[in-house]
C-alpha cells in the first residue's frame, strides 16, 4: 500500500522532463560556443552537467535537511546557473577572471556532487570523505594546468598555489551551502542555498583581491597569483563589495526560525527535563545552528548569531576603511553623485519617488479589495521594472565626462550597481530589526514591520521570526545581472572593463569626422547592452505578463502536474522578446548626440535568450527570480558569440 501511494503521488508531481531538458540544451549550447577557443573548458562543463543531470534522473541526490519543502529539485541548477554565467558574460572569449571563477565553480560543483549525489549502494558513508578528497583533489590540479598563463617559467610550487587558490574558494561554497538550510530551516531550497553559498565565497575572494591589488604593484609579480587578483577595483566595485558583504553579515544576525526555537524550562527542573522536551529535529536544528567554539561562549542560539553577525561586520568595515581605502571612494562616489551628476542624480530621484508614491496609493485603494497575494507580488515586478530600466536603457555615451553628464538623464551603471548595493543592506537591516521586534524610542518598528509585510506572505512566506525574502529576491533577480557583468562599461574609450574583459575599440575618428571620438557601434554586443537588463525583462516583465495571461486564459498546462500554462510561457517570451528589442532600439537611437548608425538588432540572440528563459521559468517552480534572469543572462551572451550582429 506505502508503494502504490509513492507511485501515485510521484505521478501527480510535476514533471522534471521539461527542466531537464532546458538544462541540458543550454549546457550543451554554452559549451558549443567555447569549444574552439577554451575546449577544456568546455568539456569540463558538459561533464559536469551530464553527472548533475544524471544524479538529477536517478533521484540520486541525498536529502538536505531543512531545505524549503516542495522545491528540493532543481539541484542541477544551483550546480550550473553560475558556471553558464562566467562561461557566457565576455563576447570575445573568457579573460583570466572568468577561467579563474569557471573553474572554482566547476571545482564546486564536483565536489557538491561527490559529497550529496552519490547513491549509497555505490558508496558507503564511511568512504564518502575519502571520494569527495579524491575529487576535490583531482579537478583543482586540473584547474590548475589551465589557470597557469607562463607554461615555461611555471614551476610544482606555482601549480600547487594555485590549486589551494581553488580550492580556497571552492571548500567553503561547498560547506556554506550544506550550512544553510539548517541556519533557515523552510526558507532557503537546496538549489537557492547553493547559490547563494557560491556568491558569498565569490564576493569574500573578490574582496580579498581588492585588498592584495591596493598593495600589491604588477612590479612585484607573484607568479602563483592568479592574475585578476593584481586588477585594482573601481570605487564602484568596492562600495557594491561592502554593502553586499555587510548585508550578507546582518542576514546571518536573525533569530532561529520559531519552528525551531527551543523553549527553555525553569532552572530548578534541570538539563535533563529540557532534554526530554526537545523533538530530534528540534536538537539537530540547534546543534547545526553554529560551529561549537561559539556555542561555548554563547549558548543561546540567537546570542550566537548575532556575535558571528558583528564579528564578520567588524573585519568587513577593517577590509573596507584600511585595506582598500574605501572613505576615498565613498566620497568620490558622493561627489559624483551630487556634484558632476547633480542632473541625472535629481531625475533618477524624482522618478524613484514618483514609482513609490504611485505604488503605495495603488495599494492603500486596493488594500480591502479581494486582489490575491501574487497580484500584490506582481505589482512589485513592475515597480522595478519602472524603477530600473530607464537608467539602463536611457544611457548616453561620449566620450568625455562633460557629454556624459549632459547627456545621461539618469544614473550611471555604476552609480545604479551602487544603489542596488545599498538597497541590499538596506533590506537585510529591515529583516533583522523585524525578526527580532526591535524596539526603538518605545516604538515597536519591528512588530510594525511584520504587520506591514502581511499582505504579501503566501504559502513559501510565514513571517514573524521566519527570514522573508521575496522583496529581497526580486532585488537580487535585477541586480545580479549587473553586478556579474561589470558595471564600468563606458562606449567611448578603449579599455578592459574591470573583470569583464570586453574591451571597446579605439574609434575610427575619419569615419566620422564632425564628431571626433565617436565610437563605432557595431562592435557593441548584445551581452554588453541587454545583459544588464536581464532581471528587468525577466522578471520585471516577462514574469508579471506570464502570470496574468496564465491565471485569466491559462487553459493548457505546460507538462504534467505544474501550474503553469503554455499561455503564461508565451506571453513571457513575447512580453521578454519585445522589451529586450525595444530596450535596443532605444539604446542606440539616433540622434545628434550619437549620430553612428545603430547596429543591426539581435534578433536572434534575442529570441533564443527569450525561448529558453521562457522555458526554464515554466519548467521551475519557485526558483524564476534567483535562476531565470542569470540564465537570460548567459543564453544572451553564447548566442551573441554565434549570431554577431555586424
Amino acid at each position: 500500500r506505502m508503494g502504490g501511494r509513492g507511485r501515485a503521488v510521484a505521478r501527480d508531481a510535476p514533471s522534471r522532463v521539461p527542466e531537464i531538458c532546458i538544462v541540458a540544451l543550454v549546457t550543451v549550447f554554452i559549451a558549443w560556443t567555447l569549444r574552439e577557443t577554451h575546449a577544456p573548458e568546455a568539456l569540463a562543463l558538459v561533464g559536469l552537467g551530464a553527472a548533475s543531470i544524471a544524479a538529477d534522473v536517478l533521484l540520486a541526490w541525498a536529502p538536505a535537511p531543512g531545505a524549503r519543502p516542495g522545491v528540493d529539485a532543481s539541484a542541477t541548477l544551483s550546480v550550473l546557473v553560475l558556471p553558464w554565467t562566467f562561461a557566457a558574460r565576455t563576447a570575445g572569449g573568457l579573460t583570466s577572471r572568468d577561467k579563474f571563477t569557471l573553474w572554482t565553480l566547476l571545482v564546486a560543483g564536483a565536489v557538491g556532487l561527490a559529497r550529496d549525489a552519490t547513491p549509497r549502494r555505490v558508496l558507503a558513508d564511511a568512504s564518502r570523505p575519502v571520494v569527495v578528497a579524491t575529487v576535490a583533489l583531482f579537478s583543482s590540479a586540473a584547474a590548475s594546468l589551465r589557470l597557469v598563463e607562463n607554461r615555461e617559467r611555471s614551476s610544482m610550487h606555482v601549480h600547487a598555489a594555485l590549486a589551494a587558490c581553488v580550492l580556497v574558494h571552492a571548500l567553503p561554497a561547498v560547506a556554506l551551502a550544506s550550512r544553510l538550510p539548517r541556519l533557515f530551516p523552510n526558507i532557503l531550497s537546496r538549489a537557492e542555498s547553493a547559490l547563494a553559498a557560491q556568491a558569498a565565497v565569490l564576493a569574500v575572494g573578490d574582496a580579498f583581491a581588492a585588498a592584495v591589488a591596493q598593495h600589491v604593484t604588477t612590479t612585484k609579480r607573484i607568479d602563483w597569483l592568479p592574475t585578476h587578483f593584481l586588477d585594482k577595483k573601481n570605487d564602484a566595485q568596492l562600495l557594491v563589495l561592502f554593502a553586499t558583504l555587510t548585508a550578507c553579515a546582518l542576514f546571518a544576525a536573525a533569530p532561529p526560525p520559531a519552528n525551531v526555537l527551543v523553549k527553555q524550562t525553569h532552572a530548578k527542573r534541570g538539563p535533563a527535563a529540557t532534554r526530554q522536551k526537545q523533538s530530534p529535529e528540534m536538537k539537530n536544528a540547534q546543534q547545526d545552528r553554529w560551529p561549537r567554539v561559539f556555542t561555548r561562549f554563547f549558548p543561546d542560539g540567537g546570542d550566537t548569531r548575532v556575535f558571528v553577525s558583528s564579528l564578520f561586520i567588524v573585519v568587513t568595515c577593517a577590509w573596507f576603511v584600511v585595506g582598500v581605502n574605501g572613505g576615498d571612494a565613498f566620497t568620490k562616489t558622493l561627489r559624483k553623485m551630487l556634484l558632476n551628476d547633480r542632473n541625472a542624480t535629481r531625475n533618477t530621484l524624482a522618478l524613484w519617488t514618483s514609482a513609490f508614491l504611485g505604488t503605495s496609493l495603488l495599494n492603500l485603494l486596493t488594500r480591502n479589495a479581494t486582489v490575491s497575494v501574487t497580484t500584490h507580488r506582481k505589482k512589485f515586478h513592475v515597480l522595478a521594472a519602472v524603477l530600473f530600466a530607464p537608467p539602463l536603457v536611457f544611457c548616453r555615451f561620449g566620450t568625455n565626462a562633460e557629454r556624459k553628464n549632459k547627456n545621461n538623464p539618469f544614473v550611471s551603471k555604476e552609480t545604479l550597481a551602487v544603489a542596488y548595493a545599498s538597497a541590499f543592506f538596506i533590506f537585510a537591516a529591515c529583516e533583522v530589526i523585524r525578526t527580532r521586534r526591535v524596539v526603538l524610542f518605545r516604538v515597536p518598528v519591528g512588530a510594525k514591520l511584520d504587520l506591514a509585510f502581511n499582505m504579501f506572505l503566501d504559502h513559501r512566506d510565514r513571517g514573524g521570526t521566519n527570514l522573508v525574502l521575496c522583496h529581497v529576491s526580486l532585488l537580487l533577480a535585477v541586480a545580479a545581472p549587473l553586478w556579474a557583468l561589470g558595471f564600468t562599461q563606458d562606449f567611448g574609450a578603449a579599455f578592459d572593463f574591470e573583470g569583464t574583459g570586453i574591451t571597446t575599440p579605439t574609434p575610427d575618428t575619419t569615419k566620422y569626422s564632425p564628431f571626433q571620438n565617436i565610437p563605432d557601434t557595431s562592435q557593441h554586443t548584445p551581452v554588453q547592452v541587454l545583459g544588464p537588463l536581464a532581471g528587468v525583462v525577466t522578471i520585471g516583465l516577462g514574469d508579471t505578463f506570464a502570470s496574468v495571461v496564465g491565471t485569466r486564459w491559462g487553459r493548457n498546462a505546460f507538462c504534467r502536474g505544474s501550474k503553469k500554462t503554455r499561455e503564461g510561457a508565451f506571453a513571457f517570451f513575447l512580453a521578454t522578446a519585445l522589451s529586450s528589442y525595444a530596450a535596443w532600439r532605444v539604446t542606440f537611437r539616433a540622434t545628434d548626440d550619437f549620430p553612428a548608425p545603430p547596429p543591426k538588432t539581435p534578433v536572434l540572440p534575442i529570441a533564443v535568450a527569450s525561448l529558453g528563459s521562457a522555458w526554464l521559468e515554466s519548467a521551475t517552480e519557485q526558483m524564476d527570480n534567483a535562476f531565470v534572469p542569470l540564465a537570460f543572462l548567459a543564453l544572451m551572451g553564447s548566442a551573441g558569440r554565434v549570431f554577431p550582429t555586424s
